[in-house]
């Protein structure tokens, strides 16, 4: 009976599969299981993943088609409900974690009586090596560490989860999957236990889905803030929202930008993108107090034709000052 279910995701990682799977074989914490799903490498992964399996009876290994990150995530989960672990943690096949990572991690929900905890992480590279503080955990609650740290709050990685979180959720079958649900596990319970402690170490592969460039893709996440928004206006969660909303409207402004240089679909498909978005940037920002005069930056790229309003503007403004003065 291993007390922790440990799942890695695993997709053409040969580079970075040996780094990430020794660090989790070494940790002061011992009672977990380690499950490897290969989602249809083309490399050596798949491989190296049974090589692992021969040498250390705790690793548990399954190869599945293509389907995405959370189909492997998902199948992950499904296959630590086969054990008898208490709880769940995702770590990315190109990181890496602190040695303690599962010790402060499994420390603090059992000293603070949680259902999830969560620790800080460090962004290295291949040449650093991050050094980790001594264990200290306190409380937020969700809405707290949501707006506090939000991005970390966001991602699936660096935190444990109950088991029992997972009875009725899965990770959709998005882009932006982390998006669309880490805040539904966090919002269920009222408290986070935050292990304030760098254990988790995030490698920037430049190789990677979300690093790789720009695509349609990605308009998913505009979709994902706009249903978080509705959830935590719907359930009262204020700050949240507050936040979201203007979230929200940064991200409306970027996908508009990045619109421009994207060439995956018709002129058409675009055209209806640019009307739908341009309408909720107008709307949403006059709901936020957001002016002409005093965001220009935003309509303009929201609305290229303003470039010639905003000219003559800057012209009116520099002729009416100058015939103030010589006045």
């Amino acid at each position: 009976m291993a007390a922790i279910s440990v799942i890695v995701p695993v997709y053409n990682a040969e580079s970075y599969l040996n780094r990430c799977v020794e660090s989790i074989l070494c940790q002061t914490y011992a009672d977990f299981e380690l499950i490897l799903v290969d989602d249809g490498s083309t490399d050596s992964s798949y491989e190296m993943c049974k090589q692992f399996q021969e040498k250390d009876c705790r690793i548990r290994v399954f190869h599945k088609e293509n389907g995405g990150h959370a189909s492997a995530r998902n199948k992950g989960i499904d296959l630590a409900f086969e054990s008898d672990s208490q709880w769940i943690t995702f770590i990315d096949s190109d990181d890496w974690v602190d040695l303690r990572y599962l010790e402060y991690l499994h420390k603090a929900v059992e000293e603070i009586d949680t259902a999830i905890s969560m620790c800080a992480y460090e962004r290295v590279s291949l040449a650093d090596e991050a050094v980790c503080g001594a264990y200290s955990a306190r409380v937020y609650d969700a809405q707290t560490i949501w707006c506090e740290k939000r991005i970390n709050a966001t991602l699936p990685c660096g935190k444990l989860f109950r088991k029992s979180l997972f009875n009725t959720l899965r990770w959709p079958q998005k882009c932006h999957d982390d998006e669309h649900m880490t805040y539904l596990l966090l919002f269920s319970n009222q408290e986070v236990a935050f292990v304030d402690a760098a254990l988790y170490r995030y490698y920037y592969n430049t190789h990677s889905v979300m690093s790789s460039g720009w695509s349609i893709k990605h308009i998913d996440s505009v979709y994902a803030i706009r249903e978080r928004r509705e959830y935590f206006l719907k359930n009262g969660y204020r700050k949240a929202y507050e936040l979201d909303c203007r979230l929200y409207l940064e991200e409306l402004y970027n996908t508009l930008l990045e619109l421009k240089k994207a060439k995956e679909y018709p002129a058409d498909v675009y055209r209806d993108f640019r009307k739908s978005f341009r309408k909720e940037l107008r709307k949403n920002g006059k709901e936020l107090g957001y002016i002409w005069k005093k965001h220009k930056y935003m309509y303009i790229y929201a609305y290229p034709a303003m470039k010639w309003f905003a000219f003559l503007e800057s012209k009116i403004t520099k002729l009416t000052r100058r015939f103030r003065h010589e006045k």
